[in-house]
């Protein structure tokens, strides 16, 4: 429970931040899915490789599948991310809220 606590505050609150800290965050996110789709084709190659070369089934097939879960779990949270970030960034450029600076 403490450990969900502390991801809650550490989240930012993209109101506060500038324009600028919006499309870094923004472009930093971005760059994790581009890590993310590498993770999970390389992730899908084992167990392809693993299932054709009849290997091990806990090390060709069980481990790739578990780290595919996670990895798309995790960016499942980083698309929500960038949701939050262009909603902001749409707000401000509406004029609904002025850019705190």
């Amino acid at each position: 429970m403490d450990n969900m606590m502390m991801r809650m505050n550490n989240e930012k609150n993209y109101a506060e931040l500038t324009t600028e800290e919006l499309v870094k965050e923004k472009k930093a996110y971005k760059k994790r899915e581009i890590i993310t789709a590498a993770i999970i084709g390389l992730a899908i190659g084992i167990f392809i490789y693993g299932v054709v070369n009849k290997g091990r089934l806990f090390m060709g097939a069980i481990i790739p599948l578990v780290m595919i879960y996670f990895i798309v779990k995790n960016s499942k949270k980083n698309k929500q991310h960038i949701e939050k970030i262009n909603a902001e960034i749409e707000k401000r450029s509406k004029g609904d809220v002025a850019p705190i600076e």
